[in-house]
């Protein structure tokens, strides 16, 4: 075992009641390295009262009492965690969020400042072309009204021919015409209806006319390049070149343009008992209750355009008699005055919508 020397420094535990020494070695001694002094010896005492303070807080209750209030900071308190201030970022975000919807909120109302002046102008503009629409409407009604008013109310055909289509053609029509018939002026009261037509790329009104005395006038009316308007006088007292009742009696043997009424039937007698061969319609005319059978062979021209006008207009429902402009003339030798034939189509309706060629 190693023997212990008594000069060498050494460790240990020190009790309360022992005394604490502090050893200095003067620079001399060092140097000579000769001996060891001790001096300025001071004695520590241990404190307890400070150990004790040093491991615990005693809160002097005096002190808490003597103020009126507590501050607690809950929310530094709460979670461990003190409160932040948030970053100046966020701030600067939502002031560029709140700018962002003042400017769409004021181009906003710009933009519907802007569409509501438009939405007026265009109102505006409407509302003139439609003063400006209903001052052409109700100049063109008037000139109509005019035109019709004068040629009901014409007591001679020197006056009426200023209102009827194609004067110098139907100057002596009129004039044969009334040579048969009384000429009867009659007051214009009102149209009770106005329907726009076209008839071979010519413009025509179909008027409905109320007279004074409550009667009603059917009216063909053309409307010229120059904007005024012309009768048609043919369709209006249903012209024909031979009274119906007169050319009944099968007299006349010549071919003649009538404005009749054609339905089909089928009255297959006499010469045109073969029905394979013809077809056969019912034909009248206005103001007369007398009738005829016209005739016409199958598989020819003026079939064909009968049938196809026929069958036009049944397709729109119509199953009345439709008014047409037939050539027509009673067969030589024929045991019926009924029976004529149907030589040609001139027409559709009782209007001619061109002049038609000299005879």
């Amino acid at each position: 075992m190693k023997k212990k020397n008594p000069n060498e420094p050494e460790l240990r535990i020190l009790t309360d009641e022992e005394e604490v020494l502090r050893l200095e070695k003067s620079a001399d001694e060092v140097a000579d390295g000769e001996k060891n002094v001790v001096e300025n010896v001071e004695v520590l005492r241990p404190d307890k009262e400070a150990r004790l303070k040093a491991k615990t807080f005693e809160p002097d209750v005096a002190d808490i009492l003597d103020k009126d209030e507590v501050e607690v900071d809950l929310e530094a308190d709460w979670g461990g965690e003190t409160k932040k201030a948030p970053p100046m970022g966020w701030f600067v975000l939502a002031g560029m969020v709140l700018c962002a919807l003042g400017l769409w909120a004021t181009l906003n109302v710009f933009d519907a400042q802007s569409e509501i002046e438009e939405t007026v102008e265009k109102k505006q503009t409407l509302v003139k072309d439609r003063i400006k629409e209903d001052k052409e409407v109700r100049k063109v009604l008037l000139g109509m009204q005019d035109c019709v008013r004068g040629y009901l109310m014409a007591r001679s055909v020197e006056e009426k021919l200023k209102y009827v289509r194609h004067p110098e053609r139907v100057k002596p029509l009129l004039e044969d015409y009334y040579k048969r018939h009384e000429m009867k002026p009659e007051k214009f009261r009102q149209f009770e209806r106005i329907r726009p037509m076209g008839l071979d790329k010519f413009s025509f009104v179909y008027g409905l006319v109320e007279l004074e005395s409550g009667d009603q006038h059917q009216l063909l009316i053309e409307q010229l390049e120059d904007g005024s308007f012309r009768v048609d006088w043919e369709s209006d007292v249903c012209y024909l070149p031979v009274d119906w009742k007169d050319y009944l009696k099968g007299k006349n043997k010549e071919s003649v343009v009538m404005r009749v009424f054609i339905e089909p039937d089928t009255f297959f007698a006499y010469e045109f008992s073969d029905e394979t061969r013809y077809d056969c319609y019912k034909l009248t005319t206005r103001d007369a209750d007398d009738h005829l059978f016209g005739f016409v062979e199958k598989g020819s021209k003026v079939a064909e355009d009968i049938g196809h006008f026929i069958k036009h207009v049944q397709e729109f429902g119509s199953d009345n008699p439709e008014p047409l402009m037939l050539r027509i003339r009673f067969p030589e030798n024929t045991r019926s005055k009924k029976c004529v034939w149907i030589e040609d189509l001139v027409a559709p309706r009782w209007i001619y919508a061109a002049p038609p060629p000299k005879e």
